[in-house]
């Protein structure tokens, strides 16, 4: 049986390993560091990650960074909705997911993808079902999640999905 995921109408095949990209658009992101300074360097590196091979692209912009500060939900809207924006004008047929714990950002970051006729993709079902898309949240609570091992989360998730 033929594993897959359908981004609105499109299926995406399972069945071979896939890479998703991460895009932290936070100032003091524990990966990069907030490096992501303007438009090109944000274009750039998506660009970079969609040539080595990325099929999905995760944008984030609440920090998860241990005793990183707490944002509000407006303040994660004016960072991640303008990067969602500027990532589909220039690259329309991308795959996006979004990293949120906040179901107010994740409908928000659909809404802006739906003005461009555009998938926004999710793997595991935690927010209220949406004209049958699947949504994510990557991480249960703001930090308790980030405490666990990366394999030890993954293999967690792959055993709900039963991948």
């Amino acid at each position: 049986m033929t594993k897959s995921i359908n981004c609105k109408g499109h299926l995406i095949d399972l069945s071979t390993p896939k890479v998703m990209g991460i895009l932290n658009v936070t100032p003091d992101s524990f990966y990069d560091g907030g490096t992501l300074k303007n438009d090109k360097d944000i274009l750039g590196k998506v660009e970079k990650m969609l040539n080595e091979g990325a099929t999905f692209i995760d944008v984030g912009a609440y920090s998860s960074r241990p005793n990183a500060d707490h944002i509000n939900e407006d303040e994660e809207l004016k960072r991640i909705i303008p990067v969602i924006d500027l990532i589909l004008k220039k690259f329309p047929k991308i795959l996006i997911s979004v990293d949120t714990f906040r179901s107010k950002i994740a409908k928000q970051c659909i809404e802006s993808g739906e003005r461009y006729n555009q998938i926004l993709a999710w793997l595991r079902t935690e927010y209220p079902d949406r004209s049958g898309e699947t949504w994510t949240n990557k991480f249960h609570g703001i930090r308790k999640s980030l405490q666990e091992t990366m394999e030890d989360f993954l293999t967690k998730r792959l055993k709900e999905l039963e991948l």
